[in-house]
Formats: C-alpha cells, structure tokens, sequence
C-alpha cells in the first residue's frame, strides 16, 4: 500500500501529538499490510475498532509530489511510476 500525506494536516484529534515534515499532497513511502486485529495495543489506536498490522514501511527518496488524494483507497494516476522496494520484490 502507498502512503500519501493529505494536503492539510490537524493533529488536534490525534494522540501521540507528532510534528510531520513529509511533504503535502505527495505519496512519500509505502507499508505491507500483513493482518486486520481488533483493539490493538498501539497509542494510535482505539479502543473497540479494527487495525491493521504494518510491517515493511519504506520512505521514498524522492516523494512523487502534487498528487490530489482522496479518502479510502483510491486509483493512483495514469503515468505515475512508483519506486520499487527490494522488499517487496518476489524471487
């Protein structure tokens, strides 16, 4: 899955409070989802909802900025190349 930050931030709502440096509109890395759990042990998480587990997170060199997001998962433009990650390859 990639990561895209969204184009404004506020953390107000948010618990750990964090600075984000990332630059906005932009798929700057992304993270295996590797299992669904409910009630996970995580500061990010509440109580009573379903996570996901991460593993695998790879930050991108050079983020592919000025790309428009959207909520949920969305299609990502037509002639945008993503980086490969090692990780990620099959042998």
């Amino acid at each position: 899955m990639l990561i895209h930050s969204a184009a404004a931030l506020d953390l107000r709502d948010f618990v750990p409070r964090v600075d984000c440096p990332a630059p906005r509109s932009a798929i700057i890395g992304s993270v295996e989802i590797v299992d669904c759990i409910r009630d996970s042990s995580s500061p990010w998480a509440f109580a009573g909802f379903w996570h996901w587990v991460l593993c695998d997170p790879v930050l991108f060199e050079r983020p592919i900025l000025d790309i428009r997001g959207a909520l949920s998962f969305w299609e990502i433009p037509e002639g945008i190349s993503i980086p490969v990650c090692r990780n990620c390859l099959v042998e």
